[in-house]
């Protein structure tokens, strides 16, 4: 996870909407959106319920939001382990 995955992670904790936290980042939300995909592909469970008007965190969301700690080393270990990134990124691909 980017740095910049990580701050997008934890303003759509705090702003719970994709179009405010897109405008807040300068992003498009289609960024944000594919930041919070990848996320929960490499957690392997969904971080927040999505609905056309509601969005939350979940019990998993939560604790990653609740514990910054985890998202870092999380990102240490990808940065170890660039094949596990390579892997992700085919199997999306394909």
């Amino acid at each position: 996870m980017e740095l910049r995955d990580i701050e997008i992670f934890l303003t759509l904790a705090e702003e719970l909407h994709f179009g405010r936290t897109a405008q807040r980042l300068r992003v498009t939300p289609a960024r944000v959106s594919q930041a919070i995909k990848k996320r929960e592909r490499r957690v392997g469970a969904p971080l927040f319920d999505r609905s056309p008007h509601h969005v939350a965190l979940t019990p998993i969301g939560r604790q990653l939001h609740a514990d910054p700690q985890t998202a870092f080393e999380q990102t240490a270990q990808d940065a170890t382990n660039p094949r596990a990134e390579s892997t992700v990124s085919t199997a999306a691909s394909r």
